[in-house]
Parts: C-alpha cells; sequence; structure tokens
C-alpha cells in the first residue's frame, strides 16, 4: 500500500499492456480515469516510451495525482475499482507504481 501524509499525494504508475489486448487495455484505462477524477486526482502526463530504445520497458507511463493521502485511499477502496480488477488483470500484464512524494502548501 501507499501511504503518504501532506498535501498531495504524487504518483508514476508504469504500465505494460498484456499481449494482444489493447482495446481492453485502452478501455480499463478509459474506465480508471473517470474514478481518478471522481476521488480529486488528475493525470499530469502520459508517456508512452519507445520500444527501440527500451524493448522491455513499460508501454505507458502515467503521472498522477491526488489532493492527499485520503483521497488515494478512498480511489483504492472504491467499488467501482475494486470491480475493474478483473479488466485490470486481463489487459495489463504488469503494473508498478512508485510514490513520488508529496507538495506542501506553505
Amino acid at each position: 500500500m501507499i501511504g503518504v501524509t501532506g498535501r498531495s499525494c504524487n504518483l508514476l504508475a508504469e504500465l505494460w499492456e498484456a499481449p494482444g489486448a489493447e482495446a481492453d487495455f485502452r478501455k480499463f484505462q478509459d474506465l480508471i480515469l473517470g474514478i481518478v477524477q471522481d476521488h480529486g486526482g488528475q493525470i499530469l502526463g502520459v508517456d508512452r516510451p519507445s520500444k527501440t530504445d527500451a524493448p522491455d520497458g513499460p508501454d505507458e507511463i502515467h503521472r498522477v495525482q491526488f489532493p492527499d493521502a485520503d483521497a488515494l485511499i478512498a480511489y483504492r477502496a472504491d467499488p467501482r475499482h475494486v470491480q475493474l480488477s478483473g479488466l485490470r488483470d486481463m489487459s495489463v500484464a504488469k503494473m508498478v507504481m512508485t510514490n513520488l512524494g508529496t507538495v506542501h502548501d506553505d
């Protein structure tokens, strides 16, 4: 579990698409974005690294920000997020989440 205290919670999500699951991968991404936004989160950026430079690297890298740790915890516990676990398991071969830290208001 990613536990963060402070103002905003910043994450890096590295995603590897399951072979032959492009449509389901996109569907999962579209559905999960709405849930992220419902909890005050936002996608700050999406990168699609070149497979030429890093053939074993992720297919997409998302920079995600939630307003605080409570929002992230609520997102992860949201029943809609939990219900998408089957689609995620079908379409995402691997996911690595990294805590980038917090941004505090002074």
